[in-house]
């Protein structure tokens, strides 16, 4: 669908799923937590999705959060409140955050500092490769301070 939308209306296209395979392997992290705001059957569809670029997803949990709204009213404190309830005590080299209407890029400098590891999120991967499409650097950390 990507190549055809390019192709008909010749501009670049960036898919948010390929961004974030990107910048994960660009970390070349293994270990894998994944969270997310929603119900379990999209959780595992986005573990098998990870599994099939070689990753080992350690650890996964969602909010079970059905509304698009609902989604995007979850506050970046709640996110990292999320993440610590779920992540305490859990061994994991880099934290994806999926979803795009989540603000988990807004909750991804306490991530990071929180669990000293890289996280991704969707929308900081889809920027990021968006800025990369034209040739711009986004210029922000991608991973924990050591």
């Amino acid at each position: 669908m990507i190549a055809d939308i390019a192709r008909e209306t010749g501009a670049l296209v960036v898919s948010t799923n390929d961004a974030v395979g990107k910048a994960i392997e660009t970390l070349g992290r293994k270990r894998i937590a994944l969270l997310t705001p929603y119900v379990d059957e999209l959780n595992h569809a986005i573990r098998a999705g990870l599994e099939r670029r070689g990753l080992t997803v350690v650890h996964m949990a969602g909010l079970g959060i059905t509304d698009n709204f609902g989604i995007c009213n979850v506050t970046p404190d709640e996110i990292v409140a999320f993440a610590e309830r779920e992540l305490a005590g859990r061994q994991f080299d880099l934290l994806f955050v999926s979803c795009t209407n989540f603000r988990a890029v807004e909750a991804r400098p306490l991530l990071m500092q929180r669990f000293g590891v890289p996280v991704v999120t969707s929308n900081q991967a889809t920027i990021d490769a968006a800025f990369d499409a034209i040739g711009v650097s986004a210029n922000w950390p991608i991973a924990a301070a050591a």
